[in-house]
C-alpha cells in the first residue's frame, strides 16, 4: 500500500506546449496591449527564441492572463530555460520538489545587477539562501519597458546536493517536474503578493508530442475505464474571509448511483480535477482521502489516523493516470467507505458572493 500511495501522490501532470516557441508564446499576455508587449514579441523573433523547443506560460491564480512566460530545451546533459515576465525590480524561477517553495531549487534575476545570476534554495523559513555553489550561466537578459526576460543554462545534474537534480520526466505515467515563478518591481527579491505561479510540465517531453498532457490523459483514462464518478461541492459559497478550510464528504451509497448499480468492486485507476472557472482564484488546494464514514470526519482528532490520503491537487495539476494494472480499491472494505475532500480557500480580499462547485472526478474500473 505505502508504494501504491506513493504513486498516487506524485503521478500528475500539466499542460504542455511543444511548438515552436513562437507559435503558441504570441497568446501570452492576452490583455497587454500590443504597444505595452513590445519588447516580448520582439525577443520572440530572435534566433534564440525559436530555438527553445518546449513553452508554457506560468499564470497567476488571480488572473490567468498574467504571469511568467517559460521556454526551455534539453541537449545533452544541459537545461536551456528563458523566462519572460513583466515586472522592474526581479524575477525568478525555480523546480521544486512539491511544488510549493520548500526544498525549491530557485534561479533568480534582478535588473539593480543584470550581469547576475544568483543559484539559491529555499528551506522551510521559505527565504532564498544564496547557494555555495553557483551552477547557473546567464546567456542574455533584457530589461525594457516594464519587462524582464532572462536566458540562462545549468547542467542536468550539477553534483550540487543544493541543486535539484532534472531527471527524465518523459513517460506519462511517471512524475512531471514541478516549476514554481515570482517577480516583482522592489530593487531585490521581497515578498511577491500575487505575482507567483506554479505548475508541473515534463522537462523531457518529445518536441514532436503536440496533443496538452491533459488531453492525453483524459485520452488514457477514457479508454482504460469503465466510468467516472464525481465528488464536488454543490454551489458552496466562498466566505469573506482570508481563509477557509472546507470538508466536503460523500459516503458510498451517496455515489453508487453514479456507477449504476450496487456494485463495490471499484478500483480507481485515475483521478481529475474539477474547478469552478469563475472561482478557480480562491481554490489554493485539496486533498482527498478514504475514510470509514461521513461522520465524525471533520477536523483532527482521532479519526485523522483512520484516514488514507489517495490524491491532491494545486493550481498547475492536470490529474493523474496510474501505470497500467496498479490501481486503487474503493468501498471494498470497513476502512474505504467514503470519500472526504479537504478544500482549502484563500481569500484575501474577502470577496463575497462567490459560489465553489469544484471536486474531484474519479476514474475507475469494476
Amino acid at each position: 500500500m505505502t508504494i501504491l500511495l506513493s504513486l498516487l501522490l506524485f503521478i500528475s501532470g500539466g499542460l504542455i506546449h511543444n511548438a515552436a516557441a513562437a507559435a503558441p508564446a504570441d497568446s501570452f499576455f492576452s490583455t497587454t496591449s500590443d504597444a505595452d508587449k513590445q519588447p516580448f514579441t520582439t525577443w520572440l523573433l530572435t534566433e534564440n527564441a525559436s530555438s527553445y523547443e518546449h513553452t508554457t506560460f506560468l499564470s497567476t491564480t488571480a488572473d490567468p492572463t498574467k504571469g511568467m512566460a517559460t521556454f526551455w530545451k534539453i541537449t545533452d546533459d544541459i537545461f536551456h530555460v528563458a523566462f519572460a515576465t513583466m515586472a522592474t525590480g526581479w524575477a525568478a524561477f525555480g523546480v521544486a520538489e512539491a511544488g510549493g517553495m520548500f526544498g525549491a531549487d530557485v534561479v533568480s534575476f534582478t535588473t539593480a545587477n543584470p550581469t547576475v545570476l544568483v543559484d539559491g534554495y529555499i528551506l522551510d523559513d521559505r527565504q532564498v539562501r544564496v547557494d555555495t555553489s553557483q551552477d547557473w550561466t546567464l546567456i542574455s537578459s533584457v530589461v525594457e519597458d516594464g519587462w524582464i526576460i532572462v536566458e540562462a543554462t545549468r547542467k542536468l545534474d550539477t553534483g550540487d546536493t543544493q541543486d535539484n537534480t532534472l531527471k527524465n520526466d518523459k513517460e506519462l505515467w511517471g512524475a512531471p517536474s514541478r516549476v514554481i515563478a515570482a517577480w516583482g518591481d522592489t530593487e531585490s527579491m521581497s515578498y511577491h503578493g500575487d505575482n507567483r505561479s506554479s505548475s508541473s510540465v515534463r522537462l523531457f517531453a518529445d518536441p514532436s508530442f503536440s496533443t496538452s498532457e491533459s488531453e492525453a490523459l483524459l485520452d488514457m483514462l477514457e479508454k482504460h475505464s469503465d466510468g467516472y464518478f464525481d465528488v464536488v461541492n454543490d454551489a458552496f459559497e466562498i466566505p469573506a474571509q482570508e481563509t477557509k478550510y472546507k470538508y466536503l464528504c460523500k459516503s458510498y451509497d451517496e455515489l453508487n448511483e453514479q456507477f449504476g448499480g450496487d456494485t463495490t468492486d471499484i478500483t480507481m485507476i485515475g483521478a481529475t480535477p474539477i474547478i469552478t472557472e469563475k472561482t478557480r482564484q480562491f481554490v489554493h488546494h485539496f486533498i482527498v482521502m478514504a475514510v470509514p464514514s461521513c461522520t465524525n470526519q471533520l477536523g483532527g482528532g482521532e479519526n485523522a489516523f483512520k484516514r488514507e490520503q489517495i490524491y491532491g491537487w494545486a493550481p498547475g495539476e492536470h490529474g493523474m493516470i496510474l501505470p497500467d494494472n496498479v490501481g486503487f480499491p474503493m468501498f471494498d472494505s470497513e476502512f474505504n467507505q467514503a470519500i472526504l475532500i479537504e478544500i482549502h480557500y484563500n481569500n484575501p480580499k474577502r470577496i463575497s458572493g462567490m459560489e465553489d462547485s469544484s471536486g474531484v472526478r474519479f476514474h475507475y474500473t469494476s
